[in-house]
């Protein structure tokens, strides 16, 4: 939008993407989602291929990925969230541990600590206590 404020497409994708999120908020009636859902086949119906800058690509990008878009409308049984946050801070801790030691020393060393960390970060989301968890687990005879 900044680099190309003369092309519209792209305040009516940000216009589209906020009330989508306004919906998720309030919570959303099949009607409401097919009326986001028909906003979105609209604007990736029409034909960006030669605009602009990054436009082609973000267009070219959400036609391929169209159907997932708004899964978070479609699915509110699912918690499905609409952004991709906790992904990104899961794998956050493993960037750092490569960034800091500048590799693992192993596979095996790495695997450990993929699956030390998996524990750690799936009781902390789910508020139970990490130390009990890893106390149970190191005391747990291998077969």
């Amino acid at each position: 939008m900044e680099a190309h404020p003369e092309v519209n497409w792209p305040k009516q994708l940000t216009r589209l993407i906020k009330d989508a999120l306004a919906l998720y908020k309030e919570g959303s009636s099949p009607t409401e989602v097919t009326k986001i859902e028909d906003r979105l086949t609209k604007l990736l119906n029409q034909k960006m291929g030669n605009a602009a800058g990054k436009i082609p690509a973000m267009w070219k990008g959400l036609n391929k990925h169209r159907d997932k878009i708004f899964l978070f409308l479609k699915y509110p049984d699912k918690n499905i969230p609409p952004e991709n946050n906790a992904a990104e801070r899961a794998i956050r801790n493993v960037k750092v541990k490569i960034k800091v030691s500048g590799q693992f020393k192993s596979g095996d060393g790495a695997k450990d600590y993929a699956t030390i960390r998996s524990v750690v970060d799936t009781k902390r989301k789910h508020k139970q206590n990490v130390h009990d968890e890893l106390v149970r687990i190191a005391s747990t005879p291998l077969n």
